[in-house]
């Protein structure tokens, strides 16, 4: 067994070894170090994907690899989305950026697919539509076939608008037209808007309700795929960069009015990156300054921090190299040991250092004094050193990936910035003498430790009251897996992503099937279909309507109806289009807004309608009295006809679908959803808001009733958030035992551990209340904040409980250099970690938050909980003492 001697004399022997040659001894750890730097700086990479920091044993973990290995095309999407007010015009700039030269892109593109402009959806569309909608446009397209012809016939504002007042008399006359409230609403729209000088376009899709949403904003949405250069850090950044150029190409008047998004794994993953690279990089710049700073003032030594920090960087070096051998590739949560290492890799200098001092008098040599001086603290610093490595590797053994490297590296790293401390910080301060400067004592310092030991019954009192009010709250304390709240909510692909939820039509949230054929999945829709929690499943079968002799009947009527289209020539429309005579439009006008205005109407929709035409022809009008009539209506003709053509194209394209077979569907249709090897994909679109934590879950589990093998970003996120609880709760147990073990096997005094223990595990439950209490759920980033609190706070109770055990007196401990040494290393730690808050991505600076909670409550638990604590056990011991003499006597 190791005991107490042997581990002060082994210190003591390496570092007479340093001091006697020091030069050669810091030659070795520098060339070392830096020779492992160099390796991480060639090899270390950086994955930002958070499925992969769960075990990839898990179901949604297999089933999602296989639905990526068949169905690449469903997966890892750039998607570009588009949302605004006027579907014509989105669907005008889909058709744009999937045109050449974007689709001769196969360098950085291996597929583009966007189904708001794709022939075959738009040959299709009556087909695919759902059959209350089809009835519904059906019924508006034949109401609105008198317009479209006479347009056809004489395509101009005036005869526009004479068929507006004609509907409206139709309504007047009890000939029930669903499509006149939806008319004067859009014509109103554009006529208030080109009156004010905005730029306004007509939807002809709004119009007809060719449009889900006709209530709000229209989205569409190109899904790219792109290629992939995995020696790359950025493996789709290519593909993105073309994505954003062919965007910032689109004419700037066709944009107005639509905000254009690009989101997707791949742009997520390559923006999220760039967040935490940068704010990894301005937290480990700021940590450095920040520690020097603190260094300074705690060590007031210039060589004595050039030694510090010398130690530091070599340590840094040393553990990214190993980093880079032991795991290759770091991910969102491992990448925080830079910051992390600099917070606790200070430690050991500082305890080395502040001993020095205390021992180092005027005409003494740092190489006849350093031996004696770390034997002194030997058995602190490599207790301490044991204890918060071993709370990192209690991250190892959990299924959260993310943890266990992190636990790996940082235990590791721990154990390396003690050794290359033990070397650099002797050696440098050998070769550079530090000049120690005489420490006054502060005022009242006596009176304040007589304060302090009588206050400590109500210290412990107090302490007890608030951990009971945060035990609670245990209950409250909430996981939060959905790695899109960690993201920087600035970053444009977020907000898109978050556009995209809002939409519903197009959640990502969904749930992904593999069968083994397409059997298999028709049984597994037809079992999932009738979940109230379910809006419908898409899998191949989702593009064969089983009613299409029916819809093709129902086609042929609404053919009949627009006849007229079959000598209609979209691509040479406008050739034949020209402005009608002012005082025709004019006339026009005036005539709608008597229509507007005398319509008597039941339905208040219409009515409102009706009111805000007959206001915006009235202004339209006043300008056109006024001589403005030139300018203003060539805008008008432009707004009521810049997408007619548009609408013609997609009318004859609708009006001539080919009947729909297995053996008919284009390719691109059939690689999304069939295999082949002959496996089958169905996707589960949910009729919850599946962003809602709850609601997902109700979705996940009633979908994973009736089938377990599934995968998909819902069930990813709800798996995820239970793997992530489990790891925090089975690696501080994990941690909190060892460090327990570790410190008996050490001190070997049954209240000394209770000592160190017991204050620790108050800190541990506050700041679980103060997660609650601040509102800061637990993520993948920050559910190492208590198993690391734990190695940690140990430390700092360590070095204090081994002081006062050896001085046998509580308040001896205070005239030693032990309760600085304490502060400044949680300074340092502090300060470094604190660093994390600043960065923008939202996972990150939590972790940055709660560790700061944690340091604070470790801290303040440490230096005066743990005091008050020995303050009553000496009490206790001496009424303990007297009460034996006095039965002695």
């Amino acid at each position: 067994m190791v005991t107490r001697r042997s581990i002060e004399g082994f210190v003591e022997g390496w570092v007479r070894h340093v001091v006697a040659r020091p030069r050669l001894w810091l030659a070795a750890v520098a060339t070392l170090s830096l020779l492992l730097g160099i390796v991480a700086a060639r090899d270390l990479a950086i994955n930002t994907d958070s499925s992969d920091m769960i075990d990839p044993h898990e179901t949604f973990r297999v089933v999602g690899e296989r639905v990526k290995r068949l169905f690449p095309l469903v997966k890892d999407q750039i998607l570009v989305v588009l949302t605004g007010d006027n579907p014509d015009r989105l669907d005008a700039l889909a058709a744009d950026l999937v045109a050449p030269p974007q689709a001769a892109r196969i360098d950085v593109f291996s597929d583009i697919f966007a189904p708001s402009v794709d022939p075959f959806f738009l040959s299709e569309a009556l087909l695919l539509m759902k059959r209350d909608r089809l009835d519904d446009l059906i019924t508006r397209l034949g109401q609105g076939a008198p317009l479209l012809q006479d347009l056809v016939e004489k395509p101009d504002l005036a005869t526009f608008f004479d068929n507006l007042s004609r509907a409206g008399k139709a309504e007047e006359h009890g000939v029930k037209l669903g499509i006149v409230a939806r008319l004067y609403d859009e014509v109103a729209r554009v006529l208030d808007e080109t009156a004010a000088g905005r730029d306004a376009v007509l939807s002809w899709q709004r119009l007809f309700a060719f449009d889900d949403d006709a209530a709000g904003p229209a989205q569409r949405v190109i899904a790219i795929k792109p290629r992939l250069d995995f020696g790359s850090l950025t493996p789709a950044k290519e593909a993105i960069t073309a994505v954003r150029e062919a965007v910032a190409a689109l004419p700037a008047d066709e944009t107005a009015g639509v905000q254009i998004g690009i989101t997707g794994d791949p742009v997520l993953r390559t923006e999220e990156l760039a967040s935490v690279a940068n704010g990894m990089e301005v937290s480990a710049a700021l940590s450095l300054l920040l520690v020097a700073i603190l260094l300074a003032l705690g060590i007031r030594s210039p060589s004595g921090v050039c030694a510090s920090l010398v130690a530091l960087i070599l340590s840094l070096s040393a553990t990214a190299g190993f980093a880079a051998l032991a795991v290759g590739t770091l991910n969102l949560v491992s990448i925080a040991f830079t910051v992390l290492m600099i917070g606790l890799g200070i430690d050991f200098a500082i305890h080395l250092l502040l001993h020095l001092e205390e021992r180092l008098g005027p005409a003494d040599t740092p190489a006849r004094v350093w031996p004696m001086a770390a034997r002194h603290v030997a058995r602190g610093l490599l207790l301490a050193a044991v204890t918060t490595s071993a709370a990192f590797f209690a991250f190892s053994p959990t299924r959260f990936v993310g943890m266990a490297q992190l636990g790996v590296i940082s235990g590791t790293g721990v154990l390396i910035a003690l050794v290359v401390t033990l070397v650099v910080v002797p050696a440098l301060t050998t070769i550079w003498r530090p000049r120690i400067r005489a420490r006054r004592a502060l005022p009242h310092r006596a009176r304040l430790i007589y304060a302090l030991e009588r206050a400590s019954p109500w210290t412990v009192l107090v302490t007890l009251a608030v951990v009971a009010l945060a035990a609670m709250r245990l209950g409250d304390v909430r996981f939060d897996a959905d790695p899109m709240n960690l993201r920087d909510p600035a970053a444009p692909s977020v907000r898109a992503f978050r556009a995209l939820v809002a939409h519903g039509e197009d959640s990502p949230y969904r749930l992904d099937y593999v069968g083994e054929d397409l059997a298999a999945v028709r049984r597994f829709a037809a079992a999932v279909k009738p979940l109230a929690e379910v809006k419908e499943v898409i899998s191949l079968d989702s593009f064969l309507p089983a009613d299409q002799d029916a819809r093709m009947a129902d086609i042929d009527f609404l053919a009949g109806d627009l006849w007229f289209l079959d000598g209609v020539d979209p691509a040479s429309w406008r050739a034949g289009h020209g402005p009608a005579p002012a005082a025709e439009v004019a006339a026009a006008l005036a005539k709608l807004g008597r229509a507007a205005r005398e319509m008597e109407n039941e339905d208040p929709a219409v009515r409102r309608a009706a009111d805000r035409l007959a206001a915006a022809v009235a202004a339209v009008l006043a300008h056109v009295k006024d001589g403005e009539d030139g300018e203003l209506l060539v805008r008008l003709d432009h707004a009521v006809f810049a997408h007619y053509p548009d609408v013609l194209r997609r009318l004859k394209a609708m009006l001539a679908p080919q009947p729909l077979t297995l053996e008919t569907l284009p390719d691109r249709i059939k690689r999304r959803y069939l295999a082949p090897t002959g496996e089958a994909l169905a996707q589960v679109v949910p009729a919850v808001d599946a962003s809602e934590p709850q609601a997902r879950a109700r979705f996940v589990r009633a979908v994973l009733a009736v089938e377990p093998a599934i995968a998909g970003s819902a069930y990813a996120v709800l798996r995820a958030g239970e793997v992530v609880a489990e790891a925090m709760i089975e690696a501080t147990l994990l941690a909190f035992l060892l460090a327990t073990i570790l410190v008996a096997a050490v001190l070997r005094r049954l209240w000394a551990v209770v000592m160190v223990m017991l204050p620790l595990a108050f800190a541990g439950v506050l700041t679980l209340g103060a997660g609650v209490w601040l509102d800061i759920p637990f993520n993948f980033a920050n559910v190492i904040v208590l198993p690391l609190m734990i190695g940690m706070g140990v430390d700092a109770a360590i070095h204090l409980v081994a002081r006062a055990r050896d001085l046998d007196h509580a308040e001896s401990v205070f005239d030693t250099s032990t309760p600085r040494a304490i502060l400044f290393s949680a300074l340092t730690t502090m300060a470094s970690f604190g660093t994390l808050i600043l960065s923008r991505h939202r996972g990150t600076a939590s972790m940055g938050e709660l560790l700061l909670i944690a340091l604070t409550l470790t801290l303040l638990a440490t230096l005066i909980v743990l005091p008050a604590m020995l303050e009553l056990r000496k009490r206790w011991l001496l009424r303990a003492g007297a009460a034996a003499a006095r039965d002695g006597d």
